[in-house]
């Protein structure tokens, strides 16, 4: 169930992922960030753009506005806006094939996001949260920099593996925050019990399956 927030919040936090997300209203941008108060979520709603030299003519073009930009060579310059992802992509092939000048086509849009606004890892946001399943989401918040600097936690694995077959023999994984080793685990196939160090856990599991599955479940509790 879905509980929507009362109150406008304000927090900060430090970007870790970005990623496009295609959906059925557009395309969407997603940013998971991490703060003293837990993960969070910020979703944008975006559309691509690209640009083109002022002077040229287009038949049948996107959205077109003026903007106060100009090309490498200081050529004024328009802004094309597509209403979602395929239709920009589409585009801007087609424009390839038939020499049509265009500009920051290469630019992916999680990172025009970032960089038009000098965002780095620190931001600060405002807005009405959601929360869904524990996780707090941020629906086209108000975003800027900020000195914000996370106590991050890291997670090294090793996994092993059969050369011959490329079976999933063992993972190994340590959690630690600074030098302070937080958790450590061994899991790997095998029908009898393992001795290891003192203070170190390893679980035995039957198959491949098994160990994957062993090893997704202590990354979520140990997350």
């Amino acid at each position: 169930m879905e509980l929507r927030g009362a109150m406008i919040m304000t927090v900060e936090g430090w970007i870790l992922t970005r990623e496009r997300v295609d959906t059925f209203r557009g395309m969407e941008l997603h940013f998971w960030c991490t703060s003293d108060q837990g993960a969070f979520e910020i979703i944008v709603d975006e559309r691509p753009v690209c640009f083109i030299p002022r002077h040229y003519a287009l038949q049948n073009s996107p959205t077109r506005r003026q903007v106060a930009l100009t090309s490498p060579d200081g050529e004024p310059v328009d802004a094309l806006y597509f209403d979602d992802w395929p239709a920009f992509a589409s585009f801007t092939r087609n424009a390839e094939g038939l020499g049509v000048p265009l500009f920051e086509t290469d630019v992916k849009p999680a990172d025009r996001f970032l960089m038009e606004r000098f965002l780095t890892g620190p931001v600060v946001l405002e807005g009405e949260p959601t929360e869904q399943d524990g996780v707090r989401r941020w629906r086209n918040p108000k975003v800027k920099p900020s000195q914000y600097a996370p106590q991050l936690r890291v997670l090294s694995f090793d996994i092993e593996t059969d050369y011959r077959t490329d079976e999933v023999l063992s993972i190994a994984g340590v959690l630690y925050r600074g030098d302070e080793i937080l958790l450590e685990k061994v899991m790997i196939v095998s029908d009898s019990l393992i001795v290891t160090q003192e203070g170190l856990v390893c679980e035995s599991v039957s198959d491949e399956r098994r160990l994957l599955q062993a090893f997704v479940r202590w990354v979520s509790e140990a997350d």
